[in-house]
C-alpha cells in the first residue's frame, strides 16, 4: 500500500513535534529541578527575614515603652526633689539667725537611668522612616544619663562651693545667705526649666514618635507599608510631582502619625499627672 504524500508529511510533522516537545518537557523538568532548591531556599530567607524583623518590631516596642516609663519614673522623682528637697533647703537658710552661716545639705535622689541597648540601632526594620527615627531617641538615650549626672554634680558643687564660703567666712552671714539662696534658685530654675520643660518633653515626644510608627509597621505587611508610605509604588500624573512626592516623604509620613502621636502624648501627660 503507498502512503500519499500528505500522509507522510503529516506523520513526519507529528512525530517530530511530539520530539521536541519530550526534549523540552526534559529540559524544563531539569531546569525546574535546578530552581526548586533555590525557589525554597529564596522563600525560607525571605519568612525567616520577615520573622526576625517582626521580633525585632516587637522587642523595640517593648524598649520604647521602657524608656518612656523610666523617664515618667525620672521625671515625677526630680519634680519632687526641686518641690520639696530644694525648697526645704532654702527655708532653712532663712529660719538660720541673722548672725550664723548657712551651711546646709541636700542629697540628689539616687535612681537608675540607663540607655537603650547598643543592639537597638544596628537592626533595621525594613523602613528608613523608622530607623531615623530609632537612631535619634537611641542617641537622646545615651545622652540623658548625662544630663542626670550633670544635675546631679551641679547640685554638689553648689552646696560644696557654700560650705568652703561659710567654713571660711569670706562674707557676712547675711551676704553668705544671699548668694547661697541665689545659687539655690538658679539651681531650680535650671532643672525646672531645661530638664523638665525641655529635655523630658522632647525625649518623650520623639519616643512617642517611633512607638506610633513601629505599631503600625508591626500590624502592616511590608508590601502594605510600602503602598501606603512609598511613592515608589504609586503613580503620578508625571516625573516633578513624583519627585515632590519623594522630597515631602518624612513629612507625609510625620502629617499622618500625628495624630496618634498626639494622643500617645496625651495618655503619657495623664500618667505624669498621677506620678
Amino acid at each position: 500500500m503507498i502512503i500519499p504524500m500528505n500522509e507522510t508529511f503529516f506523520r513526519y510533522a507529528v512525530d517530530s513535534f511530539v520530539d521536541h516537545l519530550y526534549r523540552w518537557q526534559t529540559l524544563v523538568g531539569a531546569f525546574i529541578a535546578v530552581l526548586a532548591p533555590i525557589i525554597l531556599w529564596l522563600f525560607s530567607e525571605y519568612f525567616k527575614e520577615r520573622k526576625n524583623r517582626k521580633q525585632y518590631l516587637y522587642y523595640l516596642q517593648r524598649m520604647i515603652v521602657d524608656q518612656i516609663n523610666l523617664l515618667i519614673d525620672t521625671r515625677g522623682t526630680i519634680n519632687d526633689f526641686v518641690g520639696q528637697k530644694v525648697d526645704n533647703l532654702l527655708s532653712r537658710i532663712d529660719q538660720n539667725p541673722e548672725s550664723a552661716y548657712s551651711a546646709n545639705t541636700a542629697f540628689f535622689p539616687m535612681f537608675s537611668v540607663r540607655p537603650m541597648p547598643d543592639d537597638i540601632n544596628k537592626i533595621s526594620s525594613g523602613s528608613g522612616y523608622i530607623d531615623n527615627k530609632v537612631a535619634k531617641v537611641y542617641a537622646l538615650s545615651r545622652d540623658f544619663p548625662h544630663i542626670i549626672d550633670d544635675i546631679r554634680m551641679q547640685l554638689k558643687d553648689t552646696i560644696d562651693r557654700n560650705e568652703k564660703i561659710a567654713f571660711g567666712r569670706f562674707n557676712s552671714p547675711e551676704i553668705q545667705k544671699e548668694q547661697f539662696k541665689e545659687n539655690l534658685i538658679e539651681y531650680k530654675r535650671m532643672v525646672t526649666k531645661e530638664l523638665l520643660e525641655i529635655n523630658i518633653p522632647l525625649y518623650l515626644t520623639k519616643l512617642a514618635e517611633v512607638l506610633v510608627a513601629v505599631r503600625e509597621k508591626f500590624n502592616r505587611s511590608s508590601i502594605m507599608w510600602k503602598i501606603k508610605f512609598d511613592p515608589r509604588w504609586k503613580l503620578y500624573d508625571d516625573k516633578e510631582t513624583y519627585l515632590r512626592a519623594r522630597e515631602r516623604i518624612i513629612e507625609n509620613m510625620d502629617a499622618y502619625f500625628k495624630t496618634a502621636t498626639e494622643r500617645q502624648l496625651k495618655d503619657i501627660e495623664e500618667r505624669l499627672a498621677r506620678v
